[in-house]
């Protein structure tokens, strides 16, 4: 099962984990068997109804859609690299375009090599470029193109053609 830790203590989620077999392995529930684990989801039959008092449910909701917790990961990455690639790009652009202004400059640039967008002594018109930042624009690209290549398969169309 789940539990959330919070504020007001601690509270059970309706719902777990749990371990399934394959048809041909019912007896032995194994991953090494071909066996594996699922969500489980508690639905509740109708608004507002207290513990206790619940109705059974005339229907089954079982899900088979099984996504592999791998492609769950890289998918997540995705979105993160993403909104990393974005940010970091929107703050370069920023601060180059604040060249004009000496003390907007000094700040902007101070600011992206706090946050590891730029190396020390590196400019940030290179920094787009520079390939031996690990928290740069580049390396993030680098990490953005590896997770989109896992997972491809659930990419449209569109987006794999980039």
């Amino acid at each position: 099962m789940y539990a959330v830790a919070g504020i007001s203590g601690t509270r059970v989620m309706p719902g777990g984990l749990a371990r399934v077999a394959a048809d041909t392995a019912v007896d032995v529930v194994s991953t090494q068997r071909g066996g594996g684990s699922k969500d489980i989801w508690v639905l509740r039959t109708r608004r507002g109804c207290r513990r206790g008092n619940h109705r059974q449910d005339s229907g089954s909701h079982v899900r088979h859609d099984d996504i592999p917790s791998r492609l769950v990961e890289n998918l997540y990455w995705f979105g993160r690299y993403t909104a990393r690639c974005e940010d970091k790009a929107r703050l370069l652009r920023g601060t180059i375009a604040a060249r004009s202004d000496e003390a907007v400059w000094n700040a902007a640039v101070r600011f992206c090599r706090d946050l590891g967008v730029c190396s020390i002594d590196g400019d940030p018109t290179a920094c787009l470029r520079d390939d031996r930042n690990p928290m740069g624009v580049t390396a993030d690209v680098r990490r953005l193109a590896w997770c989109a290549s896992q997972v491809r398969t659930r990419l449209s169309r569109a987006i794999g053609a980039l």
